[in-house]
């Protein structure tokens, strides 16, 4: 019998169902999301967008160790950016 026969899917580490990485963007996002409710952290849309000045739709993480490390970014900037077609905003 292996490790795996008696120990149930949801007893395992959280890294171990989920790749590590995604535990981190979803921490992050949870985090984010509570500093938003609490007003520690405008709304979106009330920003505007480091690339092309109009209004932000997403906040880019660049590291998800660093969840209020963030900056304001369009959908189109966003994309460039992922793509590293922007150069780094840091």
């Amino acid at each position: 019998m292996t490790e795996m026969d008696t120990i149930g899917y949801m007893d395992m580490p959280r890294t171990s169902r989920i790749g590590s990485r995604d535990v981190l963007r979803w921490d992050c996002a949870k985090s984010m999301a509570k500093a938003v409710r609490e007003g520690k952290l405008p709304r979106i849309k009330t920003r505007k967008c480091v690339g092309c000045d109009c209004v932000a739709n997403v906040y880019h993480h660049d590291d998800y160790s660093r969840p209020m490390w963030v900056v304001p970014l369009c959908y189109a900037c966003h994309g460039k950016l992922n793509m590293r077609v922007l150069p780094d905003l840091w």
